[in-house]
């Protein structure tokens, strides 16, 4: 009986610490912070989880351009 709800706390503050080390970063739409990816003309980000496949950059005008990964 315990197991799972362990599981789901411990998940639960695994992503609170995630979130908290990436506080400057795109929230992905798994409520996961995005991590940044070096790319020498943008600033990019992608989601933590393959699964996930959200990925993000920065335009020259500062609006965020979202797309699904393949």
């Amino acid at each position: 009986m315990y197991g799972k709800e362990f599981k789901v706390l411990g998940e639960m503050i695994f992503r609170w610490l995630h979130n908290r080390k990436y506080p400057d970063t795109p929230m992905c739409p798994c409520k996961w912070r995005m991590v940044p990816v070096e790319n020498q003309f943008y600033e990019t980000w992608k989601c933590k989880w393959e699964k996930c496949g959200w990925e993000v950059f920065s335009g020259s005008s500062g609006k965020l351009h979202w797309y699904k990964k393949r």
